[in-house]
């Protein structure tokens, strides 16, 4: 069994809300493992299309059922995923959630703060990793999937509209689907956990995390002693938002860069769309 539906990204634009809200229909399936990435990463694929298909048994036979997996737009990082998908499942629907370029570009380092991942100032990190201002070419995304697939079998959302216009985006995101829209609305008000809420490790946790033995101890220890841990082996991201700055003539100049990416939405927001003052 193949999915019907692919939410294909952006990353922190609000994926994880968005695969929640689509769980929660009674005739929408969702996979338990929100990121599967079968179609980016080449292990995933050497597993097989039966060890994707597997994914889906627990469908039940619903009527819309997919996954999540934001490497889906992050060409040229993982090239060739849009002709994967294709290939596989040419019918498939595809929903693609858009954010502010610079703010999900803050927030993707704040994400790999949290993880231990980065700790260099954003505006260094940005002269090295040309993945987080790829990631936010909107238009440069699309363009992979418009190659292969019909701009009807497309449907792009802003996080704005998912957040403060939730139900009549959900309402949009199940008819797109083929599902009653009533059917989930009473479970579409939880607001879902964001990156911002989460704690950094301390360098000293990092290396703790990457002992040997360490989840073993971990299961072991007490209660309060976790909750020591815990408390204090954790820096507030609060601590990181300066780091997370960017000075204005690298801001202006990434807005500009990504002028024309945003201004390619508008094929898919329509003319009402305000592109975030970009374009």
């Amino acid at each position: 069994m193949l999915p019907t539906f692919l939410v294909i990204g952006a990353m922190k634009a609000g994926t994880t809300s968005l695969a929640e809200y689509l769980g929660a229909h009674p005739d929408v399936f969702v996979t338990t493992e929100k990121e599967p990435h079968f179609f980016s990463f080449r292990d995933r694929q050497a597993l097989g299309l039966e060890w994707y298909e597997s994914l889906f048994d627990r469908a039940d036979g619903g009527l819309a059922r997919g996954e999540a997996s934001t490497t889906y737009t992050k060409y040229p990082r993982f090239p060739g995923t849009a002709a994967r998908i294709a290939q596989v499942i040419p019918d498939v629907r595809l929903i693609y959630v858009v954010r502010q370029p610079v703010d999900r570009i803050r927030s993707q380092y704040l994400h790999e703060v949290s993880r231990g991942q980065q700790v260099r100032p954003l505006a260094e990190v940005l002269r090295e990793r040309p993945t987080y201002v790829d990631t936010s070419r909107y238009g440069l995304q699309l363009d992979q999937y418009l190659e292969y697939f019909p701009a009807g079998q497309l449907l792009v959302l802003t996080a704005d509209q998912l957040r403060h216009d939730r139900q009549a985006t959900m309402a949009r995101v199940f008819g797109f689907l083929g599902v009653d829209p009533a059917a989930a609305q009473g479970a579409l008000h939880r607001e879902h956990h964001r990156t911002s809420d989460r704690a950094a490790p301390r360098p000293f946790d990092r290396l703790l995390e990457s002992a040997p033995g360490r989840r073993l101890a971990g299961r072991l220890a007490p209660a309060p002693l976790k909750t020591a841990y815990q408390r204090f082996s954790r820096r507030p991201l609060t601590d990181f938002r300066a780091a997370a700055e960017l000075p204005p003539a690298i801001e202006n100049f990434l807005k500009a860069e990504l002028q024309g990416d945003v201004a390619r939405l508008r094929d898919f927001l329509g003319d009402g769309f305000d592109g975030w003052g970009i374009a």
